[in-house]
């Protein structure tokens, strides 16, 4: 065997050589959800992107609402290559999760077996509110400049002030010698 190098320097080489490739398994990834975290929804939230990746082989991937220690469900099974994409994934069982706060687990294996997420490293947080709000109460007025205030207390003084003339004057005209 000859090998040269960029100078086209030449050397002879009568030896048997023995390699050994070692193959890096990076476990799954998981795409950025684009939606921002910490959201109220009175319907069950959609993810715009939403997906996991590996550079071997993607096998299963699951998920998990408020928790990420017990059952898991699965979100997809036996991929057929190294990504998974469902953009526009809607959060199933909206319906039944009680109102207030609530986190969704991710977590997706691959063929060599390496999993990702299973430490709860992977969630996504929402709060769920349909109840509408209630009318009613009392309203109060603020006037922080103090600028409505005055001219309504004005207003309000100008037409206790025109009763009692009102008032004045008909005594006035009920004393007088023509009664008028």
């Amino acid at each position: 065997m000859k090998v040269k190098d960029n100078y086209r320097n030449e050397t002879d080489f009568s030896s048997t050589f023995n390699f050994t490739t070692e193959e890096v398994n990076n476990p799954p990834t998981m795409e950025a959800i684009n939606e921002a975290q910490g959201q109220y929804y009175n319907a069950a939230p959609s993810f715009s992107n939403f997906g996991f990746d590996d550079d071997v082989a993607l096998d299963d991937g699951w998920y998990q609402i408020d928790s990420f220690t017990g059952a898991w469900a699965a979100l997809f099974t036996d991929v057929a290559g190294t990504p998974w994409d469902d953009d526009g994934w809607t959060i199933p069982g909206f319906d039944v999760l009680a109102e207030g706060s609530h986190t969704i687990y991710f977590k997706a294996s691959d063929d060599t077996g390496s999993v990702e997420g299973e430490s709860g490293e992977w969630s996504w947080q929402f709060y769920k509110d349909t109840t509408s709000p209630t009318v009613g109460g009392t309203i109060l007025l603020v006037d922080k400049l103090e600028l409505v205030t005055p001219w309504i207390i004005a207003a309000a003084l100008m037409v206790v002030a025109a009763i009692w003339l009102g008032i004045w004057n008909r005594r006035r005209r009920i004393g007088s010698p023509s009664g008028r």
